[in-house]
């Protein structure tokens, strides 16, 4: 079950993790998609001023039709200068969009390892603590192993004690139940 917990939690992680950058690509690929759109729309006027100088320029018989079309040119060269604006300003969004999104995925990233370095300080704090119990639990039945040895050794030295005493006073008596016969 635990563990079940655990791999949950570190896929809930792997997911977060990610968070961060979908929002990075998330900005790239609406730049993208702006930027394309405007750049169709652009060809689409540029090649409708295309048109109309083409149709002018042959249709032109006197000097008030050149002069349309130098007025023409004009308005081409100031959508020109207008579609450069609005791609230096696109650029400029894009850059703002994209430093904010770093941004907020470093905080994120940081934030994210910080919640794991806890993560794994308490799962070794946990795993520590485990080993200090069962450390100290086999030392606790190893020193009452010890101390059941040694009563038993006691004993058993009580006992060949009692026994070697017993031995010798029955040697003594009987040695000396021989020596009064004598």
């Amino acid at each position: 079950m635990q563990r079940e917990q655990n791999i949950g939690s570190y896929f809930d992680q792997a997911l977060n993790a990610f968070e961060p950058w979908a929002r990075v690509n998330n900005v790239m690929i609406d730049n993208m998609q702006k930027t394309i759109n405007f750049q169709l729309e652009a060809m689409q006027r540029y090649s409708h001023l295309g048109t109309e100088q083409l149709k002018l320029a042959n249709g032109s018989r006197d000097i008030g039709d050149a002069q349309h079309y130098g007025d023409l040119f004009s308005t081409w060269v100031d959508q020109m200068m207008s579609d450069f604006r609005t791609m230096a300003d696109l650029s400029t969004e894009f850059r703002d969009e994209l430093n904010q999104a770093f941004s907020e995925a470093g905080s994120q990233v940081a934030h994210q390892v910080e919640d794991l370095s806890n993560h794994i300080n308490e799962a070794s704090k946990q795993v520590v603590d485990k080993a200090i119990d069962k450390a100290s639990e086999a030392a606790e039945n190893e020193a009452e192993a010890t101390k059941e040895a040694t009563a038993s050794a006691a004993s058993k030295s009580a006992e060949s004690g009692r026994s070697a005493t017993s031995r010798s006073s029955a040697e003594s008596s009987s040695s000396r139940q021989g020596k009064s016969r004598a």
